[in-house]
């Protein structure tokens, strides 16, 4: 499983590219994955909290391939 990392960008199979950006907080507001179930992407970009061998907190964010 991939795990990204503060600012790093994944392209996922719908064509969407999506950076992690750490917060502070647990929070799915203003993630990409808001109002999807998530986990269908933690094997392309990892878990956002809980789940990360690192301990950090995040969402993902949806940004333009070549940002």
């Amino acid at each position: 499983m991939k795990i990204l990392k503060h600012g790093e960008k994944k392209k996922l199979p719908d064509g969407r590219t999506v950076s992690f950006i750490q917060t502070n907080n647990y929070y799915c507001d203003g993630c990409a994955f808001e109002f999807e179930i998530c986990g269908k992407y933690e094997r392309h970009v990892g878990p956002c909290g809980s789940g990360r061998p690192d301990g950090k907190v995040g969402v993902f964010i949806q940004c333009e391939p070549d940002e």
